[in-house]
């Protein structure tokens, strides 16, 4: 089941844990869905999603530990998000641009500080007014963005 069917089966209430594909499942793209009430719907299946933690859901082959870890890190995820009353939980798992967030009305800026080489922002989550502090700052090659709870 790809990502946009199983958001497509949260949303019409007709998600079957056994229809889950291991080769079809993207981390990625369910860690970064923005829609909070699809992230509590697939939550809710989280122990039909532990399966893929294991070693002999995998071939054997160079990029098992990598696909073991992202299912490690989406577990953790939904049990996070299980536990978790609001959305800004996902600053944990993900990095968006401040500004972004400010523009979608997930977060309010309430204070940005630019020097040569760093960016920082003091961010409240506009539902529970959970506070963050957020830094941007060059690397290598390009930027990181860091979000920390205060």
């Amino acid at each position: 089941m790809k990502t946009s069917d199983l958001i497509e089966h949260i949303k019409a209430g007709t998600f079957n844990c056994s229809k889950i594909i291991p080769d079809k499942i993207n981390s990625y793209e369910i860690l970064n869905i923005s829609d909070f009430e699809v992230l509590k719907g697939i939550s809710k299946y989280r122990s039909g999603f532990e399966f893929l933690r294991k070693t002999e859901t995998w071939a054997k082959n160079s990029n098992r530990q990598f696909i073991l870890g992202e299912m490690d890190r989406l577990c953790k995820f939904l049990r996070s998000i299980e536990a978790s009353g609001c959305r800004c939980i996902l600053y944990k798992y993900s990095s968006p641009a401040p500004e972004t967030e400010e523009e979608s009305g997930s977060v309010k800026i309430l204070h940005k500080s630019e020097d040569s080489f760093v960016t920082e922002y003091q961010c409240v989550c506009t539902a529970c007014n959970s506070v963050y502090q957020v830094t941007i700052e060059e690397v290598r090659f390009g930027h990181q963005t860091r979000w920390i709870k205060k």
